[in-house]
């Protein structure tokens, strides 16, 4: 919280004086080709994304548009990185009354001056998608939920995210929050990278205390996914009448996560089962070269040999049934450069074979040392 008031301090100074030097965008990921047909989706928009940000499918995913409780995946985030879990919060009057009037909006009935901790409010927010618990760690964190905006917009932009801006914690319809399907999966990453983030929103059911009632809240997570489609770990459904269903779901297996973002959905648990399993189903990692086995050598004219050798294994994610990247060697730097989507170029150590190196001969002329030091033959032993 005391990191939230700094920031908003800092705004504060700043707004006075001349605007903030915009960063440059991030470069866009590569996407993945496949040869696999990608599966018919009826949202309006949507993303996958790979664990590291990579893109294998994608509908219009930098249209503008409401985004529903989707937009509690980055107030959950804020919420776990500006406080301690176990921080108590008291709701206010104003966390009371949210949805009084709007049966859309679910809430886990908070009642002014109840105190419940971080922690559990944020198992509030992301399993039944209380937007009380929305309201109460808003004003908890920045003291207001106009400064908690503020907030949710910085953090947005720092992410990347910059075709988004967020007027409440919520979700709710306003005609100045938007985002896209490529902007949150860009929030989701960072999201799921969080230990209490990843472990709330793959939870099924959880109680939290109901004070002046005989039993404690019981929650259950909105995401239908969970359970139903193996190795599902999350994360956030949305609803509203302006952005429709949406949902945010996430899965891991064998190692590979997958992201996806289906905004604007007729059946969103559907579809995004659909381009999940797209996602497992129509790519494959392979290993481009293995820790401490030579790719090729090289032989100066003296009868120099270098073995080429990485420090590590590398590997990559290609269509399915794609054949295996091109790889060539590059002197200068001494790296591997591999053809693929965004370009990836991998460091090569120059080892020796058996016995010591031997440097071309100096007594050789000076032509011949030319020769020798910079045409080299390369062999491949892959």
């Amino acid at each position: 919280m005391r990191a939230a008031a700094a920031l908003l301090s800092l705004l504060a100074v700043f707004s006075a004086g001349p605007a903030f030097a915009q960063a440059p965008a991030p470069a866009e990921p590569a996407t993945i080709a496949t040869t696999v047909p990608a599966p018919g989706i009826s949202a309006a928009s949507g993303i996958l994304v790979t664990g590291d940000g990579s893109i294998l499918w994608s509908k219009d995913p930098k249209a503008r548009r409401a985004i529903a409780s989707t937009t509690k995946i980055l107030t959950a985030l804020i919420a776990i990185e500006e406080n301690p879990p176990a921080e108590i919060v008291t709701a206010s009057a104003r966390a009371e009354a949210v949805g009084a009037n709007d049966p859309l909006i679910t809430e886990l009935e908070l009642t002014a001056g109840e105190r419940l901790t971080v922690e559990q409010l944020l198992y509030g927010l992301l399993l039944p998608s209380g937007s009380d618990a929305a309201i109460a760690l808003a004003e908890h964190t920045a003291g207001s939920v106009d400064g908690f905006a503020e907030l949710m917009n910085a953090r947005a932009k720092q992410l990347g995210a910059l075709d988004s801006n967020f007027t409440n914690p919520e979700g709710l319809d306003d005609p100045g929050a938007y985002s896209t399907a490529y902007d949150l999966a860009l929030i989701t990453r960072a999201a799921m990278n969080n230990e209490l983030f990843r472990t709330i929103v793959g939870t099924a059911t959880h109680e939290i205390p109901w004070p002046g009632k005989p039993a404690p809240r019981k929650l259950v997570n909105r995401n239908e996914l969970l359970g139903r489609l193996p190795g599902v770990t999350g994360v956030k459904t949305g609803n509203t009448r302006q952005a429709g269903l949406s949902l945010v779901a996430s899965a891991s297996r064998d190692g590979e996560d997958r992201i996806s973002v289906i905004l604007g959905s007729p059946d969103p648990f559907a579809e995004s089962q659909r381009v999940l399993e797209f996602g497992f189903d129509a790519f494959k990692r392979i290993s481009i070269v293995e820790a401490n086995r030579p790719w090729g050598q090289l032989t100066y004219g003296d009868g120099t040999t270098f073995s080429l050798v990485p420090s590590q294994e590398v590997k990559v994610l290609i269509g399915a049934s794609s054949p295996a990247p091109n790889a060539r060697y590059r002197p200068d730097g001494s790296v591997l450069v591999v053809d693929v989507p965004g370009g990836l170029t991998i460091p090569l150590d120059l080892r020796c074979g058996e016995g010591p190196c031997r440097a071309p001969r100096s007594r050789r002329s000076a032509l011949a040392v030319l020769i020798s030091l910079f045409a080299p033959v390369l062999s491949a032993l892959r």
